[in-house]
């Protein structure tokens, strides 16, 4: 099945050939007034076009309203990046140590993490950054593919 700017662009091409095939029995019906077979396929290419319109329109209104869902992507902090990029692996399980410490201190304590993060691990930018991430991540508001 095609996308939606492909079905798009193909309903604009069909309103196009419509319309010029509409203005060509016009000129038709102008030349010869009387003729009662012009007239219909006059009427019956008015309703088609008015109908291509109104679908090639909920196309569009469509496109917007997925347009406007779609969140943009967000980076992850340095931190993350530095850390799985290579030399961090030590680091990186200290991080995993230090985030499951927080929560059962939260727990523990009835606390919100960030509190235990700021009671605890004050000066450690690295474990506020990752934290925050994370909890962004396993929070997200559409569910991950």
């Amino acid at each position: 099945m095609s996308n939606l700017n492909e079905r798009i662009e193909l309903a604009e091409q069909e309103l196009v050939s419509m319309k010029d095939q509409l203005v060509e029995s016009t000129k038709s019906l102008e030349a010869a007034p009387e003729e009662d077979a012009l007239l219909h396929e006059v009427e019956e290419l008015t309703s088609k076009v008015e109908k291509a319109s109104a679908t090639l329109e909920a196309l569009k209104k469509a496109q917007a309203a997925l347009a406007e869902r779609a969140k943009p992507v967000q980076e992850s902090p340095a931190i993350v990046k530095s850390h799985h990029m290579g030399s961090g692996a030590k680091e990186t399980n200290d991080l995993i140590w230090k985030h499951a410490a927080i929560k059962l201190i939260g727990y523990a304590e009835k606390k919100d993490p960030r509190q235990v993060i700021e009671e605890r691990y004050k000066g450690d930018r690295s474990v506020r950054e990752t934290f925050d991430f994370f909890v962004m991540l396993t929070h997200a508001d559409t569910p991950c593919a």
